[in-house]
């Protein structure tokens, strides 16, 4: 990339990852240029984003998907938008062979998620401390945003000891802060594939 910027080619580089990945990558001493790279941190999808980011290049590809269809899908994205990537591509792929109803896009769901789980949910968990790790797995028992009051009683450890694990999950971006005194998960489906990983 940098030959061809240096010989005036009209070229350009598009990257993404999770945070840590990023943060590895731009302190590495070889990938210096990078550091001067324009950088989007991709917040979560509102329900009417997601929904435009699934039809509109679905309706353009000639996709015909029910609006009941469309509105699972956006639900099942979780607002996270590589999982608007990953189920609205597996859509496309299905919908150039007839109509998509409800039944195909809950049908295309376990084979969304399990790449979700590859390609972002399994690469985030593996370096991970033991403790940061035990921090998520303590989440999974609420259904929503979990108390950190809860979680350091679930813990065992004092509030000072659960700030810090909560600092670090914060930056990696594993999870979010709701409101004070609360966490939730910031990647979808993360709940459930570690209430899996306990079973």
């Amino acid at each position: 990339h940098q030959h061809l910027v240096r010989e005036g080619r009209n070229v350009a580089l598009v990257m993404a990852g999770l945070p840590p990945a990023v943060s590895d990558l731009l302190n590495d001493n070889v990938l210096t240029f990078l550091r001067r790279a324009v950088r989007f941190t991709l917040t979560k999808l509102t329900g009417t984003e997601a929904t435009a980011a699934l039809s509109d290049p679905l309706v353009a590809g000639g996709c015909d998907v029910t609006p009941a269809a469309l509105q699972l899908a956006v639900e099942a994205c979780g607002g996270y938008p590589f999982m608007v990537q990953i189920l609205g591509y597996q859509i496309w792929r299905l919908g150039r062979t007839g109509r998509i109803g409800t039944r195909q896009v809950r049908d295309l769901l376990p084979l969304a998620w399990t790449r979700l789980a590859e390609l972002v949910l399994e690469p985030a968990l593996a370096d991970l401390s033991k403790r940061d790790r035990d921090y998520l797995t303590a989440m999974a028992a609420d259904e929503g945003p979990s108390c950190a009051a809860d979680l350091a009683d679930r813990l065992g450890i004092s509030a000072e000891n659960l700030a810090q694990y909560r600092r670090r999950l914060l930056a990696a971006g594993l999870i979010e802060a709701p409101r004070r005194g609360y966490v939730d998960y910031a990647l979808p489906h993360l709940r459930d594939y570690l209430r899996q990983a306990e079973d």
